[in-house]
This record gives structure tokens, C-alpha cells and sequence, in this order.
């Protein structure tokens, strides 16, 4: 995209300084590229092109978290806005899910050493919630590191849990370990 093109599209959809995007859906294409979305949510996009069920969302990219880590200020940044209102977030409550370019790697998963913030409801809670994942990377030892927030509607699940496609313990990968509870994840 040429920096024309970037200075007539949507405030917050595209960066004026790369031509890449600061706010992607799951369902584009480009959200598939785990160093613009983060892993996860390359992932999930993968996933939901080939079939699968996922739940929808859009991401603040590695370069969204790039602008607020040289200064720009998150509660007024055009693209927090412009995903809260892709997601519907005046309607429903949210998740704010870290989607670091760290996270599902070859050489580490990092399970659980990113924020993820569930429950969001209203604007400021938003804001909160995505500084919360973006300032996760402190406690993860990942200071500055790319990562997305993948944003995604809340549901109210009868079963959740986490599945490693090599087991965490023994580091087999000749199996998979589940592990679920009634209700939500959070317990885990």
C-alpha cells in the first residue's frame, strides 16, 4: 500500500509510516502472518480459513504495540477505537488475548506468560485491558517484544480448556495433553 493510499483509508486501519496495518480481522488474509498479528492469532486465522470453527475478532498488530512502545499515547490512538468498534464492543463483552510473535513457537509456547483480560466491558475498560496485554510483556521478561491483542467476543462456554500439542511435562510429541473444566478456562 502506498502512502498515499494510507493517508485516505480509515484512522487507526493503516499505519502512515509503513502502509501495514494497525488493526486486522481474523477473516483477512493478512492475519495469518504471525509477524504482523502475533502467533495466536496467525493461528486462529489459519484455522478459520481452513474450516474450522473459531470465534471471530480482530487484532491490534506488532505494529500497533511498535507505535505505542515509541511514544504514541493508547487511549487516543485511533486504532484502539476502530477495533472496539470491528468487535462490537458497545454491545457484548470482550477478550483481550496476548498474541505475541514469542507465544506457539518452535523452541517455546510461553503458556500463560502473557495477560489475557476477560470480562471487558465499555471503551475504558478496553483501553485498560489492551495496555494490561501490551505491559504483560514486562512480567514475561519480553520487554518491547512484538506482540498483537487479539480482541475477541466473550462467550459463555459449558466446557473450557487448553490442549499442548506436545506434552508440557515430558516434552513428548507423540501425544496430547487436555485438560478441561466446566464453564470457562480461567480456572486453569
Amino acid at each position: 500500500m502506498s502512502t498515499s493510499d494510507a493517508t485516505s483509508a480509515t484512522p487507526g486501519r493503516v499505519s502512515l509510516d509503513t502502509g501495514a496495518p494497525l488493526v486486522v480481522d481474523l477473516a483477512d488474509p493478512a492475519a495469518r502472518v504471525a509477524k504482523l498479528t502475533g502467533a495466536k492469532a496467525a493461528a486462529l486465522s489459519r484455522a478459520a480459513a481452513a474450516g474450522l470453527d473459531t470465534l471471530p475478532g480482530v487484532v491490534l498488530t506488532t505494529g500497533f504495540a511498535a507505535a505505542v512502545d515509541g511514544g504514541a499515547v493508547l487511549a487516543d490512538h485511533p486504532a484502539v477505537l476502530d477495533a472496539f468498534t470491528r468487535i462490537g464492543g458497545e454491545d457484548r463483552a470482550l477478550v483481550a488475548r496476548s498474541s505475541s510473535v514469542l507465544e506457539d513457537a518452535a523452541g517455546s509456547s510461553m503458556a500463560g506468560q502473557f495477560d489475557s483480560v476477560i470480562g471487558v466491558t465499555g471503551f475504558a475498560a478496553f483501553v485498560e485491558a489492551v495496555d494490561t496485554v501490551l505491559t504483560s510483556r514486562d512480567r514475561a521478561g519480553a520487554p518491547g517484544s512484538p506482540i498483537g491483542v487479539l480482541v475477541q467476543p466473550l462467550i459463555d462456554p459449558r466446557w473450557g480448556g487448553v490442549m499442548f500439542g506436545i506434552d508440557p511435562v515430558s516434552g513428548r510429541a507423540d501425544r496430547r495433553v487436555v485438560t478441561a473444566v466446566d464453564g470457562g478456562p480461567e480456572p486453569l
